[in-house]
C-alpha cells in the first residue's frame, strides 16, 4: 500500500494570488515554508497578500481560434520535464516539497522570449547569468547593453536570494525598452531561458522563467492526485 502511494505523488502546479488584504479563496495554498517556519518568499509585503492557488490541469478557456489551455499544456510540460530529467520526479524520495518556476509563452507577460507555444514552463536558477565584473557601475552597464528583466543574486553559504530588476537601476534599460515593443521578436531578449513545453523529450530540449510547482505531499495535506502550480 505504501508503494502504491509513493507510485501516485503528482505535482500540483498554483498561480500566485495577491489578494491585497482580502480573504483568500478557500481552495487556497498557504506560501510554503522551508519546514523550520521561514517561509521562501513573503507572504505580506505592503498591502500585498500572497498566497497560492491550484491551476485545475483540464482548464482550458475561450473557443475556435482563441482557445487556450493552460491546465493541459502546463501539466503536459510537468510531465515531459519530468521525463526528461529538468523536473524532479515526485515519487524520488529526494525530491523537494516545492519548486518554483516561471509560467512562460505567448500568452505571458508579453512573451519577451518569442516563444512559440501558449504555455511552458521554466525552472528558477536553472539561466545562470555571468556577471565578470560585480560593481554597480558593471551592472548598470549591463542593464544598459544586455536585454534581460534582471539577475537574481544567492548568497552561497545561506541560500538567501535578492532580485534585482535592471529597471531599478535605469528606467531606459534595454529591456524596458525592448518590453515596449507591441510584437516581440528573436532578440527582445539577451539570453534565453530553459523552457520546458508540453511536446519536449531528452532529444529536443529547449532552454524558458513566475510559476510555483508545489508537490502533492507539500503544503497541504499528502494526495495522490494533482489539483493544480504556481506562477
Amino acid at each position: 500500500q505504501q508503494q502504491q502511494q509513493e507510485q501516485d505523488f503528482e505535482w500540483i502546479f498554483c498561480t500566485r494570488l495577491d489578494t491585497k488584504g482580502k480573504p483568500f479563496p478557500p481552495n487556497h495554498v498557504p506560501v510554503p515554508d522551508d519546514g523550520t517556519g521561514v517561509q521562501q518568499q513573503p507572504a505580506v509585503f505592503g498591502k500585498h497578500t500572497y498566497c497560492f492557488v491550484p491551476l485545475p490541469p483540464h482548464y482550458v478557456v475561450g473557443k475556435g481560434e482563441k482557445t487556450s489551455r493552460p491546465g493541459p499544456d502546463t501539466y503536459g510540460a510537468i510531465r515531459a520535464g519530468i521525463a526528461a530529467g529538468a523536473l524532479p520526479d515526485p515519487n524520488d524520495p529526494t525530491a523537494p516539497d516545492f519548486i518554483t518556476v516561471e509560467w512562460i509563452g505567448k500568452k505571458h507577460q508579453g512573451n519577451m522570449d518569442c516563444l512559440e507555444v501558449d504555455h511552458a514552463i521554466t525552472v528558477h536558477g536553472s539561466t545562470i547569468v555571468d556577471i565578470p565584473v560585480r560593481t554597480r557601475a558593471a551592472v548598470e552597464e549591463m542593464a544598459r547593453t544586455v536585454s534581460i528583466e534582471g539577475v537574481v543574486f544567492q548568497d552561497g553559504e545561506t541560500g538567501e536570494r535578492f532580485k534585482l530588476r535592471f529597471d531599478m537601476l535605469d528606467d531606459n534599460s534595454l529591456f524596458a525598452e525592448r518590453s515596449k515593443q507591441k510584437v516581440s521578436t528573436p532578440d527582445s531578449t539577451s539570453i534565453k531561458p530553459n523552457v520546458i513545453v508540453a511536446a519536449m523529450d531528452k532529444t529536443t530540449t529547449t532552454t524558458t522563467t513566475t510559476a510555483t510547482t508545489t508537490s502533492s505531499s507539500s503544503t497541504t495535506s499528502a494526495t495522490e492526485e494533482a489539483d493544480g502550480g504556481e506562477n
